[in-house]
Order: structure tokens, then C-alpha cells, then sequence
């Protein structure tokens, strides 16, 4: 028994046009082509939708990881020795001059190089500005120093800390940074200044335990600075704080009416800068309840004019991470940021590149920065 077998295409395309009539049949062939066209293309296009949604499915994923990998998981916070309570602590004066911190977790950042040359642009507008290094390597200190042509580093702020003189003898003891900052003084740090710090907290901790009377060792840079020898003096006081919560920084940030955190845009700053911010958040209810926080200042910029895209996207992080300790969305400065030139590495420690870099192109360059970065946080601080 011969098994029937279907006709070839030839075959059956002459039998499906014998039913149609002759002045038809061309129109026939156009159509049938015309579906098999259509058939093709619609399956084309959802091949390519399918490829399309493949690719983006892909991208999700990864920018999900990415996400999760850079996402800041701080170990839980410390019992801190700065927490113990304190009735009617001092704070900074109301209505008095602003007194503004640089201040981060992480050093190598830029913060004295901006505190520096933030100082000479505000000098050149006419500002009176007392700076204060707290760091006890002194780097701010050498700095000013060999930008007024002195070589003379003694550890002034000793004083502070210690309440071991009226703050007019102090502020007499200040170096003069005439005359490239004419309006300009300078209390320096030195490597004395670690043992001192280490000295008057041991002792308070000791009083603060044993019951002694004491005064609080958190809030004399604030005694300080309220005082009016400086409130008269002076239009703005810069601190220098060191990368630690030690005596110095504590008491900076007990002073301070602002905060300035600078830092190099990378996985590792950014977590420092967190780190810092969750800890202020953590004390500030206690011990600074007004500082505002100025912005954080992109330093060590990779571009000369913006952010490169890995730089924007750790300006992200920050400003979402941030958010819940500095009630704002947008703590990154971005249009502060100060590149990484080479007009600051020539003149590091031997002066201020605002000044002079050592060669008139990169005073030029320097003074284009600051100008820049200088007017944005003036503006922010009301200067």
C-alpha cells in the first residue's frame, strides 16, 4: 500500500490559484509575498525586542551590584569616653564671628591645603582670620609659616587646652602671617601638643571618676573663642582639626558654628566621611547642637573643569548616606571640588599655593581655584 505524500509547493500554489480568477491571480502573488515579508519582519522585531530587554535586564543587574557593593556597612557604634552628660555646657557665642572647622576621619584628603589657601583667599577679600592648627605634626603650622617667611613652630595651643593662660596672652603669642596675609595670625601645633592632649584628658577622666571637681575639658577651646579678645580681632577663626576624635578635634567641633569635610571622592574617603558624620551625629545632641555643616569639598580631582564619572557616582553615595545625619540631600560640593594639581604638590609644607606656588603660572592657577572654591563657602558661611 502506496502512503499518500504531500504536494510540493509548486504544485499546490497552481492548485490554490485555479480557484482564483486570471485578472486576480498577479494581486495573488503580491499578497502572499507581502504576508511572508510581514511573517518575517514581526518575528525580526521581537528577536530584536528580545535581545533589546536581554540587554537591559543585564545592565540592571549590574548596576544592582554595583549598588550593593558600594553600599557603607558601618560597624555598630562605640561607647564613646566624649558622651558623659553636662549641665549647661557652653556654646558657641550668638550672633558672634563664624569659627569653622576642617575636620575628617581620613588623612591625606587635602584638608590642610585647603584650610591654608581658603585662609589667604579670605585674607585678600579684606578678611581678618585667625587659624588654629590642632594637628600636632604641625602641618598647617609649617605651612602658613614659611609662607610669612618664618621658620619659627612652637605649639601655642597648648594653652588652650591646658587653660594655662588669659586668652589675651594667648592671642598675643599668635604668629603674625604678614605680610603675604597681612590681616592674618596663626596659633601653631607642634609634637608637644599629642602629650598634651593625652595629659588633660587622663586627668578629667580621673576627676570625672573619682568625683573631684573639675571644668570640662570638652569645651574650653569654646571659652576661648567666645572671649572677646577674639570676637574683636578677628572676622572668621579656621581650625585645622587632626583625622581622630582626640582633645583638640573634640574641642573644635564644641567651638565651631560650621564644618567643612574634605575628601578625595574614592571607596575609601567616602566610608571615612560616613564613619565622621555618623559619630558627629551621634555626640552632637550633647556637645554641638548649632554646627552646620558647610559641604563636603571634592579634593584631589582627577579633571580640570569636573568631576570624572567614578567621582560622580561616590558624590552619589554621599549625598544618599549622608542625608540622615545632615538633614540635606546634597552635601557634596560639587562645584568646590579642587583638582589635583601639580601647583600644590611643588609648594607643599614651604608655603601657600595661593601666594605662590613658586612659579607664577601656578599662583595663577591656585588663585583661579580658591577664587572659585573660596566664594562658594564663603557664601554658605555668610561671609
Amino acid at each position: 500500500m502506496n502512503t499518500p505524500r504531500a504536494p510540493d509547493i509548486d504544485t499546490a500554489w497552481a492548485w490554490l490559484i485555479s480557484f482564483v480568477p486570471a485578472q486576480w491571480q498577479p494581486s495573488l502573488g503580491i499578497a502572499a509575498a507581502a504576508a511572508v515579508f510581514l511573517w518575517l519582519l514581526i518575528n525580526g522585531l521581537k528577536s530584536v525586542f528580545e535581545l533589546f530587554n536581554a540587554i537591559r535586564e543585564f545592565f540592571r543587574r549590574g548596576r544592582e551590584r554595583r549598588a550593593a557593593a558600594a553600599e557603607v556597612k558601618l560597624p555598630a557604634p562605640r561607647v564613646s569616653i566624649w558622651n558623659p552628660d553636662i549641665n549647661s555646657p557652653p556654646r558657641p557665642k550668638p550672633g558672634g564671628i563664624p569659627v569653622i572647622t576642617t575636620a575628617n576621619m581620613k588623612g591625606g584628603v587635602g584638608k590642610t591645603t585647603f584650610t591654608a589657601n581658603f585662609a589667604a583667599y579670605l585674607d585678600a577679600k579684606g578678611k581678618r582670620v585667625l587659624l588654629i592648627d590642632l594637628d600636632y605634626q604641625g602641618s598647617l603650622s609649617q605651612t602658613a609659616t614659611a609662607a610669612a617667611g618664618s621658620d619659627k613652630v612652637a605649639s601655642v595651643v597648648d594653652d588652650i587646652i591646658t587653660l594655662g593662660k588669659s586668652p589675651t596672652v594667648i592671642l598675643a603669642n599668635a604668629q603674625s602671617l604678614g605680610p603675604v596675609m597681612p590681616r592674618s595670625h596663626i596659633l601653631t601645633c607642634y609634637y608637644e601638643f599629642s602629650d598634651t592632649e593625652a595629659h588633660e584628658l587622663v586627668n578629667w577622666v580621673v576627676a570625672k571618676r573619682t568625683g573631684q571637681p573639675t571644668d570640662d575639658i570638652r569645651f574650653r577651646m569654646t571659652q576661648f573663642l567666645s572671649d572677646d579678645a577674639v570676637q574683636r580681632n578677628y572676622d572668621v577663626v579656621l581650625i585645622d582639626a587632626p583625622p581622630r576624635f582626640s582633645t583638640g578635634t573634640i574641642n573644635a567641633l564644641c567651638a565651631s558654628t560650621h564644618l567643612v569635610i574634605p575628601t578625595i571622592l574614592d571607596r575609601m574617603s567616602v566610608e571615612a566621611v560616613i564613619y565622621f558624620s555618623r559619630d558627629i551625629e551621634r555626640m552632637r545632641a550633647k556637645l554641638f547642637p548649632s554646627l552646620k555643616l558647610v559641604g563636603v569639598v571634592p579634593t584631589m580631582v582627577q579633571y580640570k573643569t569636573r568631576l570624572m564619572p567614578a567621582e560622580v557616582s561616590h558624590a552619589a553615595t554621599l549625598d544618599r548616606d549622608l542625608a540622615q545625619y545632615w538633614r540635606t540631600d546634597r552635601a557634596v560640593l560639587r562645584d568646590a571640588f579642587v583638582p589635583d594639581k601639580s601647583a600644590f604638590r611643588a609648594i607643599a609644607g614651604s608655603g601657600i599655593g595661593y601666594i605662590d606656588a613658586g612659579k607664577r603660572k601656578y599662583t595663577l592657577e591656585v588663585r583661579e581655584i580658591f577664587d572659585r572654591v573660596g566664594k562658594i563657602i564663603a557664601e554658605r558661611v555668610r561671609l
